[in-house]
């Protein structure tokens, strides 16, 4: 008799025994994961004076921007 045979209805029954065990097992439910919080855009208030010297400062330093 081949001693190996037998393994592969073995292996077959232990697959099915583990697929049960697993199956009767209770869903596991994890806590939700933490919200990350956005982090938004940057969007600057300028005034109009304060736009004004703004570009004034680029005018003098000669500033491509």
């Amino acid at each position: 008799m081949d001693r190996f045979a037998h393994d592969a209805a073995d292996a077959l029954r232990g697959y099915e025994e583990m697929q049960a065990r697993l199956q009767a097992l209770p869903a596991k439910r994890f806590p939700p994961a933490p919200r990350t919080p956005y982090a938004g855009t940057w969007a600057p208030k300028m005034t109009d004076a304060e736009r004004k010297e703004f570009d004034q400062y680029v005018i003098d330093n000669n500033l491509p921007f």
